[in-house]
């Protein structure tokens, strides 16, 4: 029989008062560091009795400050409280505060580089565009960063609506982006370009002064002066008619070429004269010459207007031989048969040179850019001197 406070563990009397092997019950012993103290196990010093061991929770990393207190990855415990490890490891959701979470400034996107660098603040970026490589954000391979410098807006250029083949691109008229090119609405096309600009079936242009196409894109279908284009057809007036292959308007009364009807066989007659070959033109009628006609910045070109030469016309229905007035000055429709193609701005402008008019490309023309009569060679002493896009500039 043991004598109290004792009692039998293991076939011996044993104090679970002050046992280390059965300290306030058999079988039940103290943790290293640590002693039996009234029945109770008692950690040495400041050590805490956590989980059953007795733990330093000034440095301990699943007990920091506390029992059951772990610290985030990336962190280790000094003084009992959470530290991010390296420089590269930041309290970036509570700055000054109780570490949470070590953000990795060189990978967080949220993060990048400083707390709050978040480079999915751009809607377009937060659809998984943008990577942080060593603390440095950029766009993901296929990404093309669309926004100002030290921001981001990655998009894909092959898809992206508003940055479709470029940044800030232009969707008007368009429905989608597909391999960098736009899908235009119905009627719309790009001819080339990255703008749904012209409209093929009424033969409109998004773009002032731009080519109109009617049916098609392309120099052979630059819709005719005076004609109209309805739902992608060249509708020409009067007895004018568009001959298979031609950009032009014909008039079948009076066209050597297409007397009659489109192409007709040569003829020995000097005239077209009301769709039949005739070797008079009558007094009430008068012969339209091969006209050159005045160009800008002096480049000579043979135009003539809008009927061939030696066409005989009635003079109560056409008096000028398709040009501007009697002189035989040009109009802005004979301009754009010299300057076609999307890039060009065609105008008939004032000469400098002299009293007549001449044609001009207004994206190009040094004598008139971007208006007429605007000379950025006005001035002998000017470092402009070329005319770029409608601007006057430095170099051509």
């Amino acid at each position: 029989m043991c004598t109290p406070p004792e009692v039998a563990c293991n076939n011996r009397c044993t104090n679970l008062m002050t046992s280390s092997q059965h300290c306030g019950a058999c079988n039940t012993p103290v943790p290293p560091n640590s002693t039996c103290v009234s029945g109770n196990i008692q950690c040495n010093g400041t050590l805490e009795l956590c989980d059953g061991v007795c733990t330093n929770t000034q440095t301990s990393l699943l007990h920091c400050g506390s029992c059951n207190s772990p610290v985030p990855p990336n962190s280790t415990c000094v003084s009992g409280e959470a530290q991010c490890n390296a420089t590269r490891y930041k309290n970036c959701d509570n700055p000054g505060g109780t570490v949470v979470q070590c953000s990795d400034t060189n990978t967080d996107i949220s993060n990048c580089g400083t707390c709050d660098n978040n480079l999915n603040a751009n809607p377009n970026t937060a659809n998984d565009g943008a990577e942080c490589i060593n603390g440095v954000g950029q766009c993901k391979t296929g990404r093309t960063n669309c926004a100002a410098s030290g921001t981001f807006n990655c998009v894909n250029l092959q898809t992206d609506l508003n940055n479709c083949g470029a940044c800030s691109s232009n969707n008007q008229n368009a429905t989608s982006c597909s391999g960098g090119v736009y899908v235009c609405n119905t009627g719309y096309n790009t001819c080339g370009g990255n703008t749904c600009n012209y409209n093929l079936l009424n033969a409109t242009n998004s773009t002032p002064g731009g080519q109109k196409f009617c049916g098609q894109c392309g120099s052979a279908y630059v819709l005719p002066s005076g004609a109209a284009c309805v739902n992608g057809s060249v509708q020409c007036p009067g007895t004018f008619q568009q001959c298979p292959g031609s950009a032009a308007c014909v008039d079948l009364q009076t066209n050597k070429t297409h007397c009659g009807a489109c192409f007709r066989a040569p003829f020995s007659q000097t005239y077209c004269l009301a769709g039949s070959p005739s070797d008079v033109c009558p007094v009430t009628h008068t012969v339209c010459p091969s006209t050159t006609l005045l160009i800008a910045d002096n480049i000579p070109s043979t135009l003539d207007g809008y009927y061939t030469s030696n066409t005989c016309l009635n003079l109560t229905s056409v008096a000028t031989c398709g040009f501007k007035d009697g002189n035989q000055n040009c109009n802005v429709e004979n301009c754009s048969q010299k300057y076609p193609g999307a890039a060009r701005l065609p105008a008939c402008c004032q000469s400098q040179t002299s009293s007549r008019y001449e044609c001009a490309d207004l994206n190009n023309s040094p004598r008139h850019c971007g208006s007429c009569a605007n000379d950025c060679q006005a001035d002998p002493n000017a470092v402009a001197r070329f005319c770029v896009n409608g601007q006057c500039s430095i170099t051509p």
